[in-house]
């Protein structure tokens, strides 16, 4: 099953080169969602700290609070997502987003070493 993403403005390098970007990613997961209370939804929104969303026209398939698909740490230099960007490199996949995902990651880092 795939899904859509929406990138969000993120303060992130993670994904920087693709804000505003529509994604198409696999997900392999049959339970399990982000979940947090209402004081750290708060901080995280705040913080900026969301990186890709659940959006239209596939949904939040799992419950994942504020639809997050992807977020990253508050220092900024780690980051976590359910949807499978490796999952969408080769022509056989459901799509090629998985490489823009990959490349923003690359790029990140080597800006940082």
């Amino acid at each position: 099953m795939s899904v859509d993403l929406a990138v969000e403005n993120s303060t992130s390098e993670f994904n920087r080169d693709i804000l505003g970007a529509r994604l198409r990613l696999p997900i392999a997961h049959g339970e399990g969602n982000y979940c947090i209370d209402a004081e750290g939804m708060a901080e995280i929104e705040a913080n900026n700290q969301v990186l890709f969303r659940y959006s239209e026209p596939s949904g939040n398939p799992n419950g994942a609070m504020g639809d997050i698909a992807g977020i990253r740490n508050r220092a900024g230099n780690v980051f976590g997502m359910m949807p499978h960007p490796e999952r969408a490199v080769e022509k056989f996949h459901p799509s090629s987003d998985g490489i823009k995902v990959l490349k923003s990651v690359l790029v990140s880092n080597l800006i940082h070493a």
